[in-house]
């Protein structure tokens, strides 16, 4: 009995872990649980429970509809329920949508339960649900959930000073958002990491296993508003996107192998990480065991062991100036022994408690226990600074950073013990910092499907959706010349001039017809796209995340919409049209079109590619078993190595690093098809290559630049410096600037490493590749689609 009022107090703290079994769980903030029909329907067949998460900001948004029978259906249920966003809670308002998410209940079915993700470009959330049997509307059933912006000018207001808008952005994007994974039997808080340390860092005051399990408990509900998380095993979701609102999972080493056998909830937190999402494992004693429980590669690069030696530095420093700044806080508010006398004589008299023991905060507490917990809190500084330093051999071991894909997984050989206190911080405080700009999940992805940036122009489709300037103007031209010179002489010179009034009109029409026929006629009426297709490949696996970025041109739109995949994360790049943040939330809200969500698919109306125009979408998705290349060193140092292509396509050419460091080319690489590598020339030390000569540097530098996004003259932003200073044109860089101490990161995690290797750095790690390959048809949300001057890169560890 006691044991599962327990386990009711953890599921209400904890915000909707409300399943016992293994199935796909969304978890919190939630809104309170919106029930359908409304009790008042004059017909009532079912029973719906709706559970939707909250997020003030763009993503995915999960939802549980759990459906109940009240009778025996005769027939199949075809229902949909449809979540309609409003724009006098959302903004900007012309990015708001509607999203039907239709369901089949099967004849005799009682109780059946969807989860669903739905896409979101706004910041905000109000959103109006209705459901709609066989597409007519369910009398009563409508609800709303989240909150409308009161009035016009406190909406701007509120969202864009120090309101709304201050606060999606400093939980969703600034703070260190964490999933705790728990055990699957119960909470066990004494196991779990110090939560403060988790988040904060450095700032552990006391020891976390010694408190009380109602402090522990406390604790944990306190950090509820930072987005700290506690999830037992079978509580985790089965989709990867709803891990994005967050930046790191935490779990103990010894629950990675109970993970395994949830295989479902396994495979997405595989493929969240191969998308750019970070996972801490403490207590960690073997880390290439632990790798290799989570069916990821081992790497010995030493550069991210030297960026684990500068964490720790700088957390070592940082730890010792709070021990300092802790130190300085007790003194302040130690009581004078005359203080002290007057509270003891108060005490003994049961008079009123003396002012200055209310000013320094101690009311209600004797002068004993202030004394006692003040030689607590000072001998807890004391052992703290003088636990032994971690020397570079021993960090080296216990402490690992281990680039997957996009994403990372950190290793920390860190238990949760009294002695080793002042250690757990620096290591916490050194696991936050490794995350750094993966913190923002807006960064991870490097789009703001809200307002869009300048950027948008960099991968526009080359002269469609454009004014023929000089065609324009020479129909123009000939248009002067016919009405001026030519016809009014001929009609004067026949003193007829009065034809001029029918013949300027007439040939006003034919020029304006043969502009606009030629404009038309000039794009054609094919679909055309243009796609840059980065797809990271984790080789011991052969699984991989990739971004898919494309700009689609419809000469007529597609009256079957566009269709992506049903497990990407589709956003929408806007263009601005160099409209800050705060114009676009003044503009006339439109309803941006309809999101169809099925079971495999997300189809998007044709209202996202309106005829003419073009649009560009940023996704991100996993590739499950997409295949790798294999390296197969020789043993003889003269002989090159052979690399075999297991994906299912051509790579034409690439770069592969062996594990001496050493560069090898790869041409044209059929699928299944084996090749020995070539090596490039030898170049004398001492010697500087010639400009032209062929070197593995110039010809990373090449593979980015012949491909490299950039903006056609006329299309870069001109918007002035005192306008960019008062407005919100760049959400992404202003994001960026909260991570002075990190790389700036505007084009996302998959462009960033992508330039880093080719263009900034020139070197690749070791046992790495990077190859050029073509866009896979496939992989468009259009088919027979033309697509122009595209690229797909496939880079990641070798096999």
């Amino acid at each position: 009995m006691i044991r599962g009022t327990l386990f009711l107090v953890v599921t209400i703290i904890f915000g909707g872990f409300v399943s016992a079994c293994a199935e796909d769980s969304i978890f919190g903030p939630l809104y309170p649980p919106v029930s359908l029909p409304d009790p008042n329907a004059k017909v009532v067949k079912f029973k719906t429970t709706l559970e939707i998460s909250q997020r003030l900001t763009a993503g995915y948004v999960p939802i549980r509809i759990r459906f109940d029978a009240l009778g025996t259906s005769t027939a199949d249920l075809r229902l949909t329920y449809r979540f309609q966003s409003l724009p006098s809670g959302e903004t900007p308002p012309r990015r708001v949508q509607t999203v039907d998410v239709p369901i089949l209940v099967p004849q005799g079915t009682k109780i059946k339960t969807f989860t669903r993700l739905l896409p979101k470009w706004t910041a905000g959330q109000s959103v109006e649900i209705s459901i709609l049997e066989d597409g007519r509307l369910v009398e009563g059933c409508n609800a709303s959930i989240g909150s409308n912006f009161q009035g016009q000018a406190s909406r701007y207001g509120t969202f864009t000073r120090q309101g709304f808008g201050h606060q999606w952005l400093k939980h969703t994007e600034y703070a260190a958002n964490w999933i705790i994974i728990s055990d699957d039997k119960k909470v066990d808080w004494g196991l779990l990491p110090d939560p403060r340390v988790v988040k904060f860092g450095a700032i552990s005051d006391s020891n976390w296993q010694s408190m009380p399990t109602e402090n522990q408990r406390s604790i944990y509900q306190q950090q509820t508003d930072a987005q700290l998380r506690v999830a037992r095993l079978n509580q985790l979701p089965n989709d990867w996107r709803a891990y994005q609102f967050f930046d790191s999972l935490v779990v103990r080493e010894d629950l990675i192998p109970k993970l395994v056998q949830f295989p479902e909830s396994y495979a997405a937190i595989r493929n969240w990480i191969l998308n750019g999402g970070s996972m801490v494992v403490y207590n960690a004693k073997s880390h290439q065991q632990v790798m290799d429980q989570l069916r990821f590669g081992w790497s010995d690069d030493s550069e991210s062991q030297e960026q684990t030696r500068i964490f720790a530095s700088e957390e070592i420093g940082l730890f010792q100036s709070i021990i300092d700044d802790q130190r300085s806080y007790l003194a302040d508010r130690h009581p004078t022994q005359d203080q002290i006398d007057q509270k003891r004589t108060s005490e003994g008299a049961g008079t009123i408690e003396p002012q200055a023991w209310i000013d320094l905060g101690y009311e209600n507490m004797s002068a004993d226990e202030v004394i006692e917990s003040y030689e607590d809190q000072v001998a807890i500084l004391n052992r703290k600074e003088k636990a032994p330093r971690l020397s570079l051999a021993e960090l080296d071991k216990r402490f690992t950073i281990q680039n997957v894909g996009a994403g990372r997984v950190i290793l920390m050989d860190a238990s949760i013990t009294n002695q080793e206190i002042s250690r757990e911080e620096i290591f916490w405080g050194m696991a936050r910092r490794s995350i750094g700009h993966r913190m923002s999940p807006m960064i991870r992805r490097g789009v703001d499907p809200m307002v869009g940036d300048s950027r948008f122009s960099e991968w526009l489709i080359a002269g469609v959706a454009q004014p023929p300037v000089y065609t324009f103007m020479g129909l123009l031209t000939a248009f002067v010349l016919l009405v001026g010179p030519i016809a009014y002489r001929q009609t004067v010179k026949r003193n007829r001039s009065y034809l001029m009034f029918m013949i300027a009109p007439v040939l006003a029409f034919v020029t304006t017809a043969l502009m606009f026929g030629y404009g038309i006629v000039a794009d054609g009426f094919a679909t055309i796209a243009r796609v840059r297709q980065l797809t990271w490949v984790d080789g011991t696996s052969g699984d991989a995340g990739e971004r898919i970025r494309a700009t689609y041109f419809a000469g007529i739109r597609p009256s079957d919409g566009i269709r992506f995949p049903g497990d990407s994360e589709v956003l929408g790049y806007p263009n601005s049209n160099r409209l800050s943040w705060e114009q676009q939330h003044q503009l006339t809200p439109t309803v941006n079109g309809k999101i169809v969500i099925q079971e495999n698919d997300q189809v998007f109306d044709s209202s996202f590619l309106p005829s003419r125009e073009q649009r560009q979408f940023v996704t991100h998705r996993p590739r499950k078993n997409i295949g790798a290349l294999e390296l197969a060193e020789s043993e003889d140092s003269e002989t090159p190595p052979s690399v075999t292509n297991s994906f299912a396509f051509r790579l034409h050419e690439g770069i592969v690093r062996d594990s001496q460091g050493k560069y090898w080319k790869i041409k044209s690489l059929a699928p299944g098809e084996t090749q020995l590598c070539e090596a490039w020339p030898e170049i004398p030390i001492g010697v500087t290559p010639d400009r032209d000569a062929d070197t593995p540097s110039r010809t990373m530098g090449r593979y980015f630049n012949d491909y490299r996004p950039i903006a056609p003259v006329g299309q870069r932003s001109q918007t002035n410096a005192r306008q960019k200073q008062n407005r919100t044109f760049d959400l992404i860089s202003r994001t960026n600037q909260r991570y002075s101490d990190t790389e700036t990161v505007v084009s996302g995690l998959f462009e960033h490493q992508l330039q880093s290797w080719l263009r900034d750095q020139s070197r690749i790690p070791k046992l790495h590749f990077v190859a050029i390959a073509d866009v896979d048809p496939a992989d468009l949300a259009i088919e027979d689609c033309e697509i122009v001057d595209s690229v797909r890169y496939v880079f990641g560890t070798l096999r």
